[in-house]
């Protein structure tokens, strides 16, 4: 199931891979960050990359202890996604991401590929944009 989703991402990000380091429901949480410095917001994006969304994804497996936050953090700031990442009590790791479709599968993708990151599922939902936030961050 995750290998056809993630054959579907690339496929709409015309094949290109990631350079760089690295439903359950909505919280309706705000950031409250500020920006950091070159990235640029998903909004400002919208226009010359697609729609806009925001996603909240629980992923299952080898997911905690293993980088995972780390590559998320960093892939998201090199990519222009904002949202955030936490570990959970249960041993899944819980994401909300904010850009394009192709933006949020790239990150997805840039996490797949650390060393020991062994994602065997994800639930994921589409909520609503927060319109004020500017970075990506670990909680």
């Amino acid at each position: 199931m995750i290998k056809e989703f993630l054959k579907r991402i690339r496929a709409a990000a015309g094949g290109a891979s990631f350079r760089g380091a690295a439903e359950e429901q909505g919280t309706g949480e705000r950031s409250t960050n500020t920006r950091s410095a070159g990235a640029r917001p998903a909004e400002e994006q919208s226009a010359e990359m697609g729609e806009v969304i925001r996603k909240r994804m629980v992923f299952y497996g080898d997911v905690q202890g293993v980088g995972f936050r780390y590559r998320a953090k960093y892939g998201a700031q090199e990519l222009g996604v904002t949202g955030w990442v936490k570990n959970e009590w249960d041993g899944t790791v819980v994401m909300e991401a904010q850009g394009t479709e192709e933006q949020i599968g790239r990150l997805i993708t840039a996490v797949q590929q650390g060393t020991f990151v062994n994602i065997r599922d994800i639930r994921m939902k589409e909520i609503f944009p927060e319109e004020h936030e500017y970075s990506f961050h670990i909680r």
